[in-house]
């Protein structure tokens, strides 16, 4: 959550599906870049938010990970961040593959 922007029902949405999810006691997988007191900034509703969240946390564990990316583990983002950097084609090249995998048509 947080990655992608929502629509105004979201929370509602969402809440719906963890009561229900909560009341049969089944589990749910949450994977967020925010912290749990900007759910309802995301959600754009904050009591849905928060009941969505005591519902989560009342059988949760919280897994926190750290570190880079998979996705850019082959480029040296700490060279590629320096102003003088010369990986200007690294910058642009996240992949690794140095032309589009699905080359429009022009």
């Amino acid at each position: 959550m947080g990655y992608l922007t929502y629509g105004t029902d979201a929370a509602n949405m969402l809440f719906h599906v963890v009561n229900e999810r909560h009341r049969r006691q089944r589990p749910m997988i949450f994977t967020t870049n925010k912290s749990l007191k900007a759910w309802g900034r995301v959600l754009h509703d904050e009591d849905p938010a928060q009941a969505i969240i005591d519902r989560v946390l009342e059988r949760w564990r919280l897994l926190r990970l750290y570190g880079t990316s998979i996705c850019t583990l082959h480029v040296n983002l700490d060279e590629a961040m320096k102003e003088d950097s010369d990986q200007d084609a690294d910058l642009v090249r996240i992949s690794g593959k140095r032309r589009s995998e699905f080359p429009e048509p022009t």
